[in-house]
């Protein structure tokens, strides 16, 4: 069996900085793209087979995000730290996307 694997995304206002982390915090990669989905879905597309979820860290700018992967074949669901204990590898989690 493949070992999953995490992303994390710091969403800013011109910029998110994203990363892969395997099952046991070890970053795999990590790079700062442009505020572009096509450029967000290329960098994950490798890791698609492994990945568990995707976990986004943002303030006021996350909606443009959320409903473009909503509309992907990806599911969405809403989660908050304070409500998902499992979530120690990612300090205040308030959304992720699951398969």
């Amino acid at each position: 069996m493949t070992e999953e694997v995490f992303a994390g995304i710091d969403l800013h206002s011109n910029n998110v900085m994203i990363g892969i982390v395997d099952e046991s915090g070890q970053r795999l990669k990590e790079q700062k793209l442009d505020c572009d989905l096509n450029q967000i879905a290329g960098f994950l597309e490798p890791w698609r087979p492994q990945l568990k979820s995707v976990a986004v860290e943002s303030t006021y700018n996350w909606y443009w995000l959320v409903d473009g992967r909503v509309r992907s074949p990806e599911r969405h669901r809403q989660s908050g730290s304070d409500r998902n204990k499992n979530c120690s590898r990612v300090k205040g989690l308030r959304y992720s996307f699951a398969e």
